[in-house]
C-alpha cells in the first residue's frame, strides 16, 4: 500500500477526536441526536483546523444506520462505504477549480436526483469563497430551498468574501484556532498509535511554529518521524524547520542589551552558515520579544506564552534588563523589519543595519529609558554629576575614566537640541523619508505623496493635494504620527510637532511667503513691466 501522510492517515473520524472544537462539535451532535440537521452550514476559520474533517464526519452521521450518541458509528454499511469511498452520496467539490457558473449549473441538475445508498445527499464545497459572483447567484435559490434529501456544508477560509446573501442562508460555525496544549496532546495520542516518541519540549516546539493550525503541525511531525527514528527531540524539530534555538536567541537578545555590535553580528553570520532563513529568524526574534513584553507587563499571563516554566524564568531573567519602553520599541522595529526581508535584494545586511540601528537607539524620552541610560553610564564606570564636600575628591579609576575634580565628578554632558530651520527640514528631508521607511514601509509610501511647507514655531506642516486626501488621513492618524516624529527627531535632533493639512488649506500662505517674496525680486532686476505672472 502507498504511504499516507500522518495528517490523512489520522484524520478524525468521530466529533470526539476534533480537537479544540468542542462549540462546535457539541451543537452538531446534537442536532444529529434530535434528527434536525440543518440543510445548509457554512464552516469559517483559518487553515488545518478542522473544517472538511468535521464535515466528513457530520456527512456520516446524518447518514449512519446505527449513530452513538450523535456520532458516526463508522462500523455500517454506509459509514464504511463513506470512509472507503465507495458510495458516491457525499461529493466534495473544490470551488477553486470549479467556481464557473456552468460548474454549479451542472451541480443543480445533479443535486435533483435521490441519493443512491445514504439518505441524505451531502454536498462538501471546499475553498466556496473562489466561486464567481454568476456561480453564486446560481447557486443561490437552490441552497436556499433545497430537496429535502440535500445538505449543503460549505467551507472556506475567507468568509468575509462570501455574499451576505449566502451566508444568511447557512448555519455558520467558526473554527478557533488550536491551542499549543491540544495539538500537543493530538500529536502525542497519533505517536503512539505509530508507536514512536517525542519529548514535551518537542512537541510543543512544532506546535508554536504551526500557528493554530493542525494540519501544518501534522506536516512538520511526519517530516521529524522520517529524520529520526528514535526519540524527536527539540534539536530534530529545530533541524526540520530551520528555526533558531532559544539559547542562541537569548544570546543575541544578551548582545543587543550590552550594545554588543560584533556579538550580534556574530549571531547573524553563525545562522547564515548554518542555512537558516533570515525573516524566519526576524519572526522567531520578534516572538521571543513578544514574550518578554507578556512578561514585564505582568505575572499572570503564563498561559499566553505557551512555554514551559524554565522557559519562563529565562524570559524574566531577560525582562528584567529591559525598560517596558525599550521592549515595545524593539518589537516595534523588528516587525517592519520582518516584512521588508521579504522584498530585500540583500537581506542580511537590512537585518544587520537594522539590528545595528535599533541597539544604537535608546530611547530617552520616558522615565524607564533615561533610568536606562544612567545604569549604563554608571556600568561604564561615568559617575552621575553630584556636589561633593570641599574636602578634595578622591580619584575615579576604572577602565574607561580616571579623573580627578574638586567640586563634581565627571559627568558626560550631552549637548542641547539645536535650532531646526526649514531648510534644514528640506536638505534632510529624504532621511526622514529613509527613517520612515525603516519603521513602515507603507507609511514610507504614504508620507513620499506629502512634501513639507511650513516649518515655524517647532511646528511642521506636511501638506497634501486634494486627490490625496486618503493617504493625508492615513498618515494624520496618531500611531502614524509618532513614527513620523520619531524620524524626523533623529534626522534633526530636535523635538519637533507635526500639523498634517491640504495643500489648497495652506496654499496661499505658502504663496505669501516664498512665491509673492521672488516676484518681488524680479520686479525690481528686471523692471515692472518685464513681469508677466500667470
Amino acid at each position: 500500500m502507498s504511504y499516507q501522510a500522518i495528517y490523512r492517515k489520522y484524520r478524525p473520524i468521530t466529533f470526539e477526536d476534533v480537537y479544540g472544537q468542542s462549540h462546535i462539535t457539541r451543537v452538531l451532535k446534537n442536532q444529529v441526536k434530535a434528527g434536525n440537521a440543518a440543510h445548509a452550514y457554512l464552516f469559517s476559520g483559518t487553515r488545518g483546523t478542522g473544517k472538511t474533517s468535521t464535515a466528513k464526519i457530520l456527512s456520516r452521521a446524518v447518514n449512519c444506520l446505527h449513530p452513538v450518541d450523535g456520532n458516526p458509528c463508522n462500523q455500517c454499511e454506509i459509514c464504511r462505504g463513506l470512509l472507503e469511498e465507495s458510495i458516491y452520496d457525499v461529493v466534495e467539490m473544490d470551488a477553486a477549480s470549479n467556481n464557473s457558473v456552468e460548474d454549479i449549473r451542472e451541480l443543480k441538475e445533479k443535486v435533483k436526483y435521490l441519493p443512491t445508498k445514504a439518505a441524505k445527499k451531502v454536498y462538501i464545497i471546499d475553498e466556496v469563497h473562489m466561486l464567481s459572483k454568476g456561480a453564486f447567484n446560481a447557486l443561490l435559490k437552490t441552497l436556499e430551498e433545497p430537496p429535502s434529501h440535500l445538505v449543503f456544508i460549505l467551507a472556506t477560509t475567507e468568509p468575509q468574501k462570501l455574499p451576505a446573501t449566502i451566508v444568511s442562508r447557512c448555519q455558520r460555525y467558526e473554527f478557533h484556532r488550536l491551542s499549543v496544549e491540544d495539538m500537543a496532546a493530538n500529536m502525542s495520542e497519533i505517536l503512539t498509535k505509530m508507536n514512536r516518541q517525542a519529548s514535551p519540549a518537542a512537541l510543543r516546539l512544532i506546535a508554536r511554529n504551526s500557528e493554530g493550525a493542525m494540519r501544518d503541525a501534522l506536516s512538520i511531525l511526519d517530516q521529524c518521524t522520517a529524520a529520526n527514528d528514535g526519540v524527536i527531540e527539540v534539536e530534530d524539530v529545530v533541524s526540520v524547520l530551520g528555526s533558531v534555538q532559544e539559547e542562541v536567541l537569548f544570546d543575541l537578545i544578551q548582545s543587543l542589551w550590552e550594545r554588543d555590535a560584533r556579538r550580534v553580528l556574530s549571531v547573524i553570520d553563525t545562522m547564515i552558515m548554518r542555512g537558516k532563513d533570515l525573516r524566519q529568524f526576524t519572526r522567531e526574534l520578534v516572538h521571543v520579544f513578544r514574550n518578554l513584553m507578556i512578561v514585564k507587563v505582568s505575572t499572570d499571563l503564563e498561559d499566553l506564552l505557551q512555554c514551559t516554566d524554565e522557559q519562563i524564568e529565562g524570559y524574566r531573567a531577560q525582562a528584567e534588563r529591559f525598560p517596558q519602553e525599550e521592549i515595545l520599541r524593539y518589537l516595534s522595529g523588528l516587525s517592519g523589519l520582518e516584512s521588508q526581508l521579504a522584498y530585500a535584494t540583500s537581506p542580511r545586511v537590512l537585518l544587520e543595519a537594522g539590528l545595528i540601528r535599533l541597539m544604537n537607539q535608546p530611547n530617552e524620552k520616558t522615565w524607564e529609558g533615561l533610568l536606562e541610560r544612567v545604569r549604563r553610564l554608571e556600568d561604564m564606570g561615568v559617575a552621575i554629576a553630584k556636589p561633593l564636600s570641599s574636602a578634595p575628591a578622591p580619584a575615579v579609576e576604572t577602565g574607561r575614566v580616571r579623573e580627578q575634580d574638586q567640586n563634581y565628578e565627571k559627568v558626560e554632558a550631552k549637548p542641547e537640541a539645536r535650532a531646526v530651520s526649514f531648510t534644514d527640514v528640506h536638505q534632510q528631508w529624504e532621511d526622514i523619508l529613509l527613517g520612515v521607511k525603516f519603521r513602515s514601509g507603507s507609511l514610507y509610501a504614504m508620507m513620499d505623496r506629502g512634501e513639507p511647507v511650513d516649518f515655524s514655531d517647532g511646528r511642521l506642516t506636511i501638506a497634501y493635494d486634494d486627490k490625496n486626501e486618503f493617504f493625508r488621513k492615513e498618515v494624520a492618524k496618531p500611531t502614524n504620527l509618532a513614527i513620523i516624529r520619531q524620524a524626523i527627531e533623529e534626522s534633526l535632533g530636535a523635538p519637533i510637532h507635526i500639523d498634517v493639512k491640504r495643500l489648497s488649506e495652506i496654499r496661499p500662505h505658502a504663496v505669501s511667503k516664498g512665491v509673492d517674496a521672488g516676484i518681488e525680486k524680479a520686479k525690481q532686476f528686471f523692471g515692472e513691466d518685464l513681469i508677466k505672472i500667470k
